[in-house]
């Protein structure tokens, strides 16, 4: 796969209009993850109100495999409980490694097909999956 190829314009729109960005004002649980091979940064901010995300925001310093996976991400999880947003991503991040085998569980995540087979890049698009993870869990 050449990488321009996996530029879809969905990975682009997402990438130059994110969702969800920023600080959550009222934020009750953040997390910060660093991917030192390439410098990418994601900061995630929620707030949880009786077990559910009410709102999801990030902050990302990175290449635009990473911003455009966050944004889709954090616009999947608006208005979950916990549980189903750990879920989700938990079967994203399953789906990641198995690309060539199956859909993805969301079809917004499709246009990551092609970026996933590439080891380096999968981390690109995976590092604001294991943020949210971590945050949530922080949350418990």
């Amino acid at each position: 796969m050449n990488l321009f190829e996996a530029y879809s314009e969905q990975i682009k729109e997402h990438s130059k209009n994110p969702h969800w960005t920023g600080k959550c004002q009222g934020e009750n649980v953040s997390f910060v993850a660093h991917n030192p091979l390439c410098g990418d940064t994601v900061t995630i901010s929620l707030v949880i109100d009786n077990q559910t995300i009410t709102e999801a925001r990030a902050v990302v310093n990175g290449c635009a495999f990473c911003r455009a996976s966050t944004s889709c991400l954090l616009s999947s999880v608006q208005g979950l409980s916990k549980q189903e947003a750990l879920s989700l991503i938990d079967s994203l991040l399953l789906w990641s490694k198995k690309t060539r085998e199956e859909k993805p569980p969301l079809d917004l995540f499709a246009a990551f097909t092609p970026v996933c087979a590439s080891p380096m890049r999968l981390k690109c698009v995976t590092l604001s999956w294991y943020a949210l993870k971590s945050a949530i869990e922080l949350s418990f």
